[in-house]
């Protein structure tokens, strides 16, 4: 993935933790644009100047809506000129994933979450069909995270120290029980009183 392809998907985490609402980089495709070996699409220019370079992003269309995906794309666009972002999003991501792919129309960023019932990216981990973006942590977002959130197998799952699925929210659990131990737990089989 080119240094663009990096800064959106900086950008596009950042915006995303920030809204508490990745990443998938293959050969981005196209009829009318070459591919280079780090998968951004460019086109060139008639008078040898700088290519034009697409970054191709699919999203899931649901929590946060399309609204935030359609503004960080813009933003980026915005702060990189000659490069656009081709933004699809879809309550289907899935099922529209797999077309492209056998199509051989891979997208440079992909926003699905583990967990899904169709197991999708539990599936692209299994074939690793997901890249390294170890290198997007060590710059743009280095002590923009809750320390250790990268710890864990959600975003190293192949427990080789580096990482290949970005965290998109952090929720911390609790659990809560009257220190004063005035009540006890019950359970559906026995009551159990309290003291």
């Amino acid at each position: 993935m080119k240094k663009a392809g990096k800064k959106l998907l900086a950008l596009t985490l950042v915006s995303a933790m920030a809204f508490a609402g990745l990443a998938a980089c293959g050969q981005g495709g196209g009829n009318t644009a070459d591919t280079n070996a780090a998968g951004d699409s460019q086109a060139g220019t008639q008078d040898g100047g700088a290519a034009e370079q697409t970054l191709i992003v699919r999203a899931f269309a649901g929590g946060n809506g399309t609204e935030i995906w359609e503004k960080i794309a813009a933003a980026f666009e915005e702060a990189n000129e000659g490069v656009s972002v081709d933004l699809e999003t879809s309550s289907e991501l899935d099922q529209d994933l797999t077309k492209d792919i056998q199509n051989g129309d891979i997208p440079d960023i992909v926003y699905y979450n583990l967990g899904q019932p169709s197991g999708f990216t539990e599936t692209m981990l299994r074939e690793n069909a997901v890249a390294d973006i170890t290198d997007v942590f060590d710059d743009e977002l280095k002590g923009r995270l809750v320390e250790g959130i990268l710890d864990g197998t959600d975003a190293q799952p192949y427990g080789d120290g580096k990482i290949y699925l970005a965290p998109i929210f952090y929720t911390p659990a609790g659990i809560w029980y009257n220190s004063l131990g005035k009540y006890q737990i019950q359970s559906r089989d026995k009551k159990s009183s309290s003291k």
